[in-house]
């Protein structure tokens, strides 16, 4: 009941996108699986509310975050990589958007400087170590593609015209010299054909089918993370279907028109939220973070068809957001 009395939009408007997903297993063609998977995600959601509410002030709220994060990303990263991969350098989707996700926000409050912290910079550059480590052996190139953007975000919001000049005079340049974008876009996406980045490494082809299911049930959908089993069941793919690998078409083809609606109006309250308090502590690296998350979104359906690590962090993004500004802000005895 606390969790649904809360008035602040981008908290509410996500607690009632998988509310609502929840109650499409009503008409669901698989009702017992996309229930539990929406509930899950009502479930956590709630949860994080809790979580945020034992932390008293910014500094061991943000702390708690970030290393939740952290830790998530290398037990997750370790353990795939000896039980699934049995590699070091694998292709990972949720290890690299993990760390994507994870160098936005710390290269985001490391550029804004909004606060005088040696042992909180100290942390952030850490944890941006890590990350930028993890991402690179995890050779996910929309991970990679993600984390350039949330950067991008962090220097243009930062506070420092600079970056956000180096950005437009790189742009310009890429501009005049098209032939340095297809070196660039090889290294971000390492391994990659010519045929595999403009077809989407094949989700072209998933999209195409989820696309023509999506519009045999236009408004309400096929019940939240049923689409892609049905795509899978039509045999015009190949393969099993995990995921939509693309949050937008996963809404649309589980929720239908409804609940992509909700979902873009919990996108839109979440960034120009983040984005109006971008100059307190913790926002900058909100508004870049949330600002990758929504980019990797078109890559990876971490928000529209199950709940994996990545999907948990931003929900803690998204509680952050709210108790960021409510939380004792600094006191400035404890800073060294």
């Amino acid at each position: 009941s606390k969790a649904y009395s809360v008035r602040f939009l981008p908290y509410s408007s996500l607690l009632w996108l998988y509310t609502y997903a929840t109650i499409t297993a009503v008409f669901s063609v698989m009702p017992q699986f996309a229930f539990f998977l929406a509930f899950q995600n009502v479930v956590i959601i709630v949860v994080v509310l809790w979580f945020f509410s034992i932390f008293k002030d910014f500094r061991t709220m943000e702390r708690a975050l970030l290393l939740f994060g952290t830790t998530q990303m290398i037990v997750e990263s370790v353990i795939s990589r000896f039980t699934e991969f049995h590699s070091f350098v694998a292709h990972f989707l949720g290890g690299g958007s993990m760390s994507a996700i994870l160098i936005s926000y710390t290269a985001g409050e490391l550029m804004a400087k909004r606060v005088k912290d040696k042992a909180r910079n100290k942390m952030l550059k850490a944890i941006l170590y890590i990350s930028i480590f993890n991402i690179v052996i995890s050779t996910s190139s929309g991970a990679n593609a993600s984390a350039i953007f949330g950067v991008g975000v962090g220097m243009i919001f930062s506070g420092h015209i600079l970056f956000a000049l180096v950005i437009l005079m790189i742009a310009l340049l890429l501009y005049l010299n098209q032939d340095w974008v297809d070196q660039i876009i090889f290294f971000i996406m390492p391994g990659k054909s010519r045929e595999d980045i403009e077809t989407a490494t094949g989700r072209e082809r998933i999209w195409d089918v989820i696309l023509d299911l999506a519009a045999q049930k236009p408004w309400f959908g096929w019940g939240f993370g049923c689409v892609e089993r049905v795509a899978s069941d039509t045999g015009e793919i190949g393969f099993t279907v995990p995921d939509a690998h693309n949050n937008y078409i996963g809404f649309y083809g589980s929720l239908g028109y409804i609940g992509s609606v909700i979902a873009y109006f919990h996108f839109a309250a979440a960034w120009i939220n983040s984005f109006l308090k971008r100059q307190k502590v913790g926002y900058t690296g909100i508004v870049a973070a949330i600002s990758c998350a929504i980019m990797n979104g078109y890559s990876y359906a971490f928000l529209a068809s199950k709940a994996c690590s990545i999907t948990i962090f931003y929900f803690l993004l998204i509680g952050a957001m709210l108790y960021y500004s409510h939380c004792k802000f600094y006191d400035i005895r404890t800073i060294k």
